[in-house]
């Protein structure tokens, strides 16, 4: 029943109700007040001896009253505790730097094998690095997304970034500012690893980003349409260092060659 059903049948018993005093302004108004609630209370105790079953019945229906009503505010308070984070986790998401159309391939992707190996490695807390590299087309770019997208919506901060992108980052004010931001993330997207064509400056700049959420335990996704072993190879652009460390504390994946999901109907 409803706390208004329960209401109406505690108030069809007759049980006597409580007297409540208007707010007193002096003692003697205080003190007939405290008498009036005194008296209804004795009239509320005689009419529990006089009617045990009703005065039983009572208890049991301010009891449900009670707890029903103690359920309401708890689902209404996870309902709007519920909203204030979609609302946050859109607010970051539409932030996190993936575009429009990525975020909604995201939302409902493929079960390709760029996505298995994602879900794999989001599992193993221990794994800091995760190197997805594939031909064009194999889900790469989703399934990092896909990762982002998971990692706002648990309450983490993530952020997702075309490594060109952090190429063309200054290296004062609002470029500094934003290569500090992708230090600290929880979890970062660097897509297109290689792609780029990196200046020296430009260089430093990634790797200075790489070394520093390595040693802040950030787990990082790199994608590249490279292979990861040869001659131009992602191996040789990470250099020995970052091959090391993604080998001791994290995951490398050649996809294999699949139908471009980009050519799909």
């Amino acid at each position: 029943m409803t706390p208004a059903q329960l209401e109406a049948e505690i108030s069809a018993l007759g049980r006597p109700g409580m007297t409540l005093a208007a707010r007193p302004d002096s003692s003697g108004a205080l003190r007939n007040g405290f008498r009036a609630i005194a008296q209804s209370l004795e009239r509320a105790k005689a009419w529990d001896a006089a009617n045990p079953e009703k005065a039983q019945t009572y208890r049991e229906l301010c009891a449900r009253l009670d707890a029903e009503t103690k359920r309401l505010e708890r689902e209404e308070s996870e309902r709007t505790a519920l909203e204030r984070a979609l609302r946050t986790s859109a607010a970051k998401l539409s932030r996190c730097g993936a575009g429009d159309r990525s975020l909604a391939a995201a939302a409902d992707p493929d079960d390709t094998e760029a996505l298995g190996v994602v879900k794999r490695w989001l599992a193993e807390k221990g794994k800091v690095w995760l190197a997805l590299c594939g031909t064009p087309g194999t889900g790469k770019s989703v399934a990092a997304t896909w990762a982002v997208r998971e990692a706002i919506r648990s309450g983490s901060t993530a952020a997702f970034r075309r490594t060109s992108e952090i190429a063309k980052l200054s290296g004062f004010e609002a470029g500094a500012a934003e290569l500090e931001h992708l230090k600290r993330v929880d979890l970062l997207a660097l897509d297109d690893f290689g792609a780029e064509l990196l200046t020296d400056y430009a260089r430093a700049q990634l790797f200075e980003l790489l070394d520093a959420r390595h040693e802040a335990y950030g787990r990082t996704i790199l994608t590249s349409n490279l292979q990861w072993q040869g001659a131009g190879g992602m191996a040789e652009r990470l250099g020995e260092r970052l091959v090391d460390r993604i080998a001791e504390g994290g995951t490398r994946q050649q996809l294999q060659k699949a139908p471009s999901m980009r050519r799909r109907p």
